[in-house]
């Protein structure tokens, strides 16, 4: 199921059929998603994922972004990605996301 518009945000998710039991017996929902921004999605809905941990620790720290101090508009897509990747000023800016097979790797801004 899609929650929002993927074409602005939206969340993918499809429950598991067996899930994950603590070993206090409490069930851990997992479950398979993808998170939508601009019509590109992030991550896959082919590995199975925690719901509370993977999946919603990547929406809230999308959520949490920080404005950057810098006036965007006059960067390129690539001098951008430059300047949040290479600068030790913007490590709080790393945004990851991973199953159990795959690891995804970004960065967040709040614009």
């Amino acid at each position: 199921m899609i929650y929002g518009d993927q074409a602005v945000f939206a969340i993918e998710y499809k429950e598991a059929e067996r899930h994950y039991i603590s070993s206090d017996g409490t069930k851990v929902l997992m479950g398979y998603g993808k998170l939508w921004m601009q019509g590109y999605f992030y991550g896959t809905n082919e590995d199975r994922l925690y719901l509370e941990g993977y999946f919603l620790g990547a929406v809230d720290d999308l959520l949490t972004a920080k404005p950057l101090d810098y006036d965007i508009d006059k960067l390129s897509a690539v001098e951008l990605f430059d300047l949040l990747y290479d600068s030790e000023d913007y490590p709080g800016y790393c945004f990851s996301g991973g199953t159990f097979t795959d690891d995804f790797l970004g960065y967040r801004f709040k614009r």
